[in-house]
């Protein structure tokens, strides 16, 4: 039976989703402590994107979250799930919204194109 209270379940996060959320936040001086409680904040309020397996894709804010679920051990009624938050990734509009923000003139390196680079009249 699925748990329907996603807030009774334990969210553990790995590493290398703290590291990814700093990254993608640009929010490099957060402690890994504060990075973990707003993970698991976001984690709770996303929204079910995909499943495979025991792996699940949530949206949040145009940030995907990857998690795997597993029934807690210490539960003995089998209603409370743990959570564990694999990564975090960018969605095609975060994506998008990157790229166009970190994309100017001034930062293209024509020289690098080659015989491909437009003609400066």
């Amino acid at each position: 039976m699925k748990n329907k209270n996603f807030n009774q379940d334990k969210i553990m996060v790995s590493k290398h989703a703290i590291e990814r959320f700093k990254l993608r936040q640009q929010r490099e001086e957060l402690s890994d402590r504060e990075a973990i409680k707003r993970i698991q904040i976001q984690v709770r309020k996303s929204k079910l994107i995909s499943i495979s397996g025991n792996e699940e894709h949530r949206s949040y804010s145009g940030y995907l979250y990857v998690i795997k679920r597993k029934k807690d051990p210490k539960d003995i009624f089998g209603m409370r799930e743990l959570i564990n938050v694999i990564t975090m990734k960018l969605s095609n509009v975060r994506k998008k919204e990157k790229f166009s923000r970190d994309f100017n003139e001034n930062n293209i390196n024509y020289e690098s194109m080659g015989s491909h680079a437009p003609r400066v009249s």
